[in-house]
């Protein structure tokens, strides 16, 4: 059968097409072609995705709600309200019942808190709903009610609760320990509301089927062990936390007190505490709770203002160097913005440079930091730049830099000397030669001839203007290897290397150079095989390949 228009496609495809789209779309789209898509819209067999969004105009959102209520409440698949407009009059129009046979997932945002047990009542009677998600931007005075209410929810498996901090502090008498017959069958918890572990102990005695568990701010810190109860999780592989207020002691008291079989965890804290940076006594934690761990992600921030410099790091340096941590490969990395330093453990992700497969990369030498911010004298009238690398450094050495503000030569320089290690430096933005004031030809010329040797072998410059910006590099770098370049702002690519390669040819500071890799949106293999006839024919180089992956050009020489 030959198909000429839209209207001999089958119910079928157009069944596969309303899956992913909200009713308001369908009905706008189809309603008015004729009368048999008309007719389809109301198909029993049709399963559709509501969304009420936010809005200003009372009028259109009651309109939606009156085209919505002509439909089949069974035909209902999903159903997301986001807005506060007539909240409750909204929520009430459904009146949800067993109607909704087929109702599986529900968000419902920006609700009162007073709705909330109420709304959570009429899911009971939903045969299929499986995943939920409530949000309140105010306080649960008894969110212990609420939680119950939701156990009660006999097919649910995501459950997400957002609200403004609780004043329940008897979470632990209105929902006691569960009994054997109160499990549920949730198997993915998102608790992102303020949760203290006594709270968090009787909300997970009712999920022992839980594999994801993500909650938020754990804001006690009790030490005294014989308050605190073990709990069995053994399904849970996937845990993250995100605080403000536990100490690090704290936390492993916490963790000791959980048995489960964590293959991923996840931990965001913003607290000072030393002892976050302790790696030797995160070895031992992860090695005694968590043997199976495939995954681990730390993130420890610490802000400082004018009054409070950052202290120096009175552990023991370059511990996240170990055996242990460059077998897993979860690498450190460090990044200064502002008023904060943050410090953050991850799984290894391929760098810029690392293009070669065949090329074996040295994990204990992978420490980066990201400067977001270099220009902090001019909030603080006593913080620079200087105090918080010199504050990272306490902590470890720094393989890579990656600054992506705009930067004055000089205080580039600067930053230079003080990280010595450096292999690599990534430039996101343009260095400056006239701000805050002009740099002179003989003043570049003085900071040439007394730097320190600087040891960087692999630059990244997101975008060049003129040959003389790669030339001040190699001129104050001397040992570069390979260049990266992500934009060539209008210069020719041929013009481009033809001047680089004649350089390098007569001038000794190019000698060690033995790469370029240049990003280029219109890039093909004709123009890969132009530029190896325009090296070939003028002698540029000798033993070279010139190759492309995707948008990047390769060039090598030995």
């Amino acid at each position: 059968m030959i198909i000429n228009t839209i209207e001999d496609l089958s119910n079928d495809i157009f069944y596969e097409i309303f899956e992913y789209l909200y009713f308001n779309d369908i009905h706008k789209a189809f309603s008015k072609l004729n009368n048999r898509f008309q007719q389809f819209t109301h198909l029993s067999y049709s399963k559709y995705n509501i969304l009420i969004d936010y809005t200003s105009n009372e009028k259109r959102t009651l309109k939606q709600l009156k085209r919505i209520s002509s439909i089949n409440k069974n035909q209902i698949f999903s159903l997301s309200i986001w807005t506060w407009i007539n909240n409750n009059q909204i929520l009430s129009s459904f009146n949800f019942n067993s109607s909704y046979s087929n109702l599986q997932y529900l968000i419902l945002n920006y609700l009162q808190a007073n709705s909330i047990p109420i709304i959570l009542h009429q899911l009971i009677d939903l045969p299929r709903l499986y995943s939920l998600t409530i949000q309140t931007e105010e306080k649960l005075k008894t969110f212990g009610k609420i939680y119950q209410l939701v156990f009660n929810l006999p097919n649910l498996k995501y459950f997400q609760c957002r609200a403004e901090e609780s004043t329940d502090s008897n979470i632990n008498k209105s929902l006691p320990i569960a009994l054997s017959q109160q499990i549920t069958s949730i198997k993915q918890l998102i608790i992102n509301h303020p949760c203290n572990f006594k709270q968090l102990i009787h909300l997970l005695s009712y999920t022992p089927k839980l594999q994801y568990l993500e909650y938020l701010n754990l804001n006690d810190n009790i030490t005294n062990l014989n308050i605190l109860v073990s709990i069995q999780l053994l399904n849970l592989t996937s845990l993250s936390i995100r605080s403000s207020h536990t100490m690090f002691d704290t936390l492993e008291i916490y963790l000791d007190q959980f048995e489960f079989n964590l293959k991923i965890f996840s931990i965001d804290i913003h607290i000072y505490d030393q002892n976050y940076l302790n790696a030797q006594r995160w070895e031992l934690i992860l090695q005694r709770n968590f043997p199976q761990l495939e995954e681990f992600y730390m993130k420890y921030t610490n802000n400082f203002d004018d009054n409070h410099q950052p202290l120096l790091y009175t552990g023991q340096s370059n511990e996240f160097s170990s055996l242990f941590w460059i077998q897993r490969q979860w690498l450190l990395d460090i990044q200064i913005e502002f008023d904060c330093i943050t410090y953050s453990i991850h799984p290894y992700k391929k760098r810029w440079f690392e293009y070669n497969e065949q090329e074996r990369i040295d994990l204990s030498k992978s420490k980066q930091l990201i400067l977001n911010d270099v220009s902090l004298e001019r909030s603080y009238q006593t913080l620079t730049i200087h105090h918080y690398i010199k504050q990272v450094k306490s902590v470890t050495h720094i393989d890579h830099l990656s600054i992506n503000t705009q930067i004055f030569v000089i205080k580039l320089i600067e930053i230079l000397q003080l990280l010595p290690e450096l292999d690599s430096l990534k430039l996101s933005s343009k260095i400056s030669f006239q701000k805050p004031r002009k740099v002179h030809h003989n003043e570049l010329l003085n900071i040439f001839c007394s730097i320190n040797r600087i040891n960087i072998t692999k630059l990244y410059l997101e975008k060049i203007r003129q040959m003389k910006d790669i030339s001040f590099f190699l001129t104050i770098c001397p040992l570069i290897k390979q260049i990266h370049i992500n934009n060539l702002y209008k210069i020719n690519i041929q013009s481009f290397l033809r001047l680089i390669l004649t350089q390098i040819k007569n001038q000794l500071r190019f000698q060690n150079l033995r790469l370029l890799s240049i990003r280029l949106p219109i890039i093909d293999d004709k123009i890969i095989f132009k530029l190896k006839q325009i090296i070939q024919n003028e002698y540029l180089l000798n033993d070279f390949t010139i190759k492309r992956i995707e948008e990047i050009v390769f060039l090598e020489w030995k």
